[in-house]
């Protein structure tokens, strides 16, 4: 079932679907959405979705594959950064937010530098975790996933996505994805810090107990 060998490939992800991107010899592979599975940027029915990427997958021939997803202009919200106060910019940001058409849980959002001016962008994580989750099965490995509008050359998806892949590291700040990852790393952080307080209290207690049996002794 699994013939073709590939190293890095580019998804290139919009409201209709999605294209995989090898090179300009190689014929992109689409798969599009339609209105029983996908609808404003929401998969309203997972299972049958998850069918057909499945079948869209196996269909390309293609196993084990490093890729980036590259969001379209379509599915990224953009606002520039007003206030120089953090205060106010947490304000902003949360405003951004709750402007953006879906529940605050699906959304991811951080900030960004682009031409000596700062940015809010967003997206709705839901989207590009489904299909990450179905990818994952048939071992393609999505490195990042980086806003289109902030690639340096936006033709490098259709010309050389190879190097879109291995370069990725110059899109970092962009990348919704090792975002992701950093917020994780810092909750699971924050957790472990919690137990290891709540832990020296209990043995601040016990020690106080002991030492007043050992007075009372």
């Amino acid at each position: 079932m699994f013939k073709k060998k590939y190293n890095n490939g580019v998804i290139h992800l919009d409201r209709n679907g999605l294209t995989l991107y090898f090179g300009p010899e190689i014929k992109p592979f689409d798969f599009k959405f339609n209105g029983t599975t996908v609808k404003n940027q929401e998969i309203i029915e997972p299972e049958l979705f998850g069918s057909q990427l499945r079948e869209f997958v196996e269909a390309t021939g293609i196993k084990s594959l490093d890729c980036i997803i590259v969001l379209s202009d379509g599915l990224v919200y953009t606002k520039e950064i007003v206030s120089d106060e953090v205060s106010k910019e947490e304000t902003e940001r949360i405003e951004f937010i709750d402007k953006i058409p879906f529940d605050n849980a699906k959304i991811i959002s951080k900030k960004v530098q682009l031409s000596e001016k700062s940015f809010f962008i967003a997206t709705n994580k839901g989207l590009y975790k489904s299909i990450m989750n179905i990818l994952k099965i048939y071992d393609w490995k999505v490195l990042s996933v980086i806003p289109e509008p902030f690639l340096s050359d936006g033709k490098l998806l259709v010309l050389d996505p190879s190097s879109v892949v291995k370069k990725r590291g110059d899109f970092s700040e962009y990348d919704f994805l090792s975002h992701e990852n950093t917020e994780r790393r810092e909750k699971r952080s924050k957790k472990t810090l919690i137990l290891v307080l709540l832990s020296i209290q209990v043995i601040i207690i016990i020690l106080i107990i002991l030492q007043r049996f050992k007075i009372l002794g």
